[in-house]
């Protein structure tokens, strides 16, 4: 862990507890399982770590909320447990304008971590049937090409517009056939003879959802 040298030792202990609670349990610890991990008997002692913690640029604490820490990119980057970065969003659902470049970083946890290469954060809802959601964040390991059933993150290149989708990959004779996971939405055929163009960006290794995590085949 890269911190301040300044940090106390308690204090350092203290965000490596709140990164892997993070990454463990996609949801920060509470002041009672923070004192118990540290095996501290008072709360003032947490609260003034954590005080110490933020105004170090570590962490953000939102008052009077039973869980209302996080971590700042700053502490992701210090705690170095199983982050992720995060490069866009993608949809489930029609397919939308490529991806949107932003900052930031997502705790997946070290397993996790060890599959994947990004994250992009899910928008609709045609691969519910899949256990994929509006608002989770897609893990996805970079990889050029798929094998029939891989659920994909997928640009669909037509001419100079490119759009981003999350679908099921099936090649078929002259061409490809991009399959949502919901039957309220149509499949995506790409053929030889067609204008449209597909390029496979990775597969979806798992997905992460607030408070739950979904590795896949």
């Amino acid at each position: 862990m890269h911190t301040n040298d300044t940090l106390s030792d308690t204090s350092r202990r203290l965000l490596d507890v709140i990164a892997r609670h993070i990454a463990d349990h996609k949801l920060p610890p509470t002041r009672r399982e923070m004192m118990t991990a540290l095996r501290l008997r008072s709360p003032q002692t947490v609260n003034h770590h954590l005080a110490r913690l933020e105004k170090d640029g570590y962490v953000k604490r939102t008052p009077n909320t039973h869980r209302g820490i996080e971590l700042t990119s700053q502490g992701i980057e210090a705690s170095g447990f199983g982050t992720l970065p995060i490069i866009g969003r993608i949809a489930a659902g029609a397919p939308i304008t490529a991806l949107e470049e932003h900052d930031g970083s997502l705790a997946v946890g070290e397993a996790l971590a060890r599959l994947a290469h990004f994250v992009l954060l899910v928008r609709g809802d045609s691969m519910k049937d899949a256990d994929i959601l509006d608002g989770d964040y897609a893990l996805i390991r970079r990889q050029p090409t798929a094998e029939n059933g891989d659920i994909v993150a997928a640009l669909i290149i037509d001419g100079s517009e490119t759009e981003a989708t999350i679908k099921g990959y099936y090649p078929r004779p002259g061409g490809i056939e991009l399959r949502p996971a919901n039957s309220e939405h149509t499949p995506i055929h790409i053929r030889g003879t067609s204008h449209l163009q597909c390029q496979v960006l990775g597969k979806v290794v798992g997905r992460v959802r607030l408070g739950a995590t979904m590795p896949q085949a």
